[in-house]
């Protein structure tokens, strides 16, 4: 099982989807905090992606978390296919 944690950890760490996931993060965190000393960040904390959920879009209609989503299904396909791809190695 160590050899299999071992080779998921090196899938996830060489994947450019997760990696333009990230990037979307932290995005939106810089347009939500525009004109803000936080505004404009290179980094942010893996405590501060559990908000997504619970942050509501103005029009009310989802969260950070479904537009994350939206915009990967709409503008980067090959980000969800490649999720797909390392959701197969995990079963």
């Amino acid at each position: 099982k160590l050899d299999l944690v071992i080779q998921l950890a090196a899938q996830v760490l060489s994947s450019e989807a997760v990696r333009d996931i990230l990037a979307l993060v932290l995005n939106i965190g810089n347009f939500i905090n525009e004109g803000h000393m936080l505004g404009n960040a290179s980094g942010f904390t893996f405590q501060s992606v559990t908000l997504l959920p619970g942050n509501k879009l103005a029009n009310r209609r989802g969260t950070l978390l479904h537009l994350m989503a939206q915009v990967l299904e709409s503008k980067r396909e090959a980000v969800v296919a490649d999720l797909s791809n390392l959701k197969d190695l995990v079963k």
